[in-house]
């Protein structure tokens, strides 16, 4: 998983609901989200792994998290332009990460 940021994509559907390959390809390529289950885009630890590597990822997580503040501060932090996908709810209130 460690050389092809399309593995993930190719893979099986039991791979892409394997949270141990999902992470695995996360970790190494945020935007590996968009080809996992959408089971996983609202699993909190593979959606912050993701983000972690590749902020613009927060736009294939589920709406529940694009609306949790953590999530998205880290998204922010590591690609500002991530803010674009953050739920509006979350956007110019009183908890705005940024």
């Amino acid at each position: 998983m460690t050389g092809d940021c399309w593995a993930l994509h190719y893979a099986s559907p039991a791979l892409k609901e394997d949270v141990d390959v999902v992470m695995m390809a996360v970790r190494h390529y945020g935007n590996s989200l968009r080809h996992a289950s959408p089971a996983l885009w609202d699993d909190r630890e593979v959606v912050m792994a993701a983000v972690r590597q590749s902020g613009m990822s927060l736009v294939h997580a589920s709406p529940a998290l694009r609306g949790d503040r953590e999530v998205v501060m880290v998204a922010v932090r590591q690609d500002g332009y991530a803010l674009r996908h953050a739920s509006p709810a979350l956007i110019g209130g009183p908890s705005c990460p940024v």
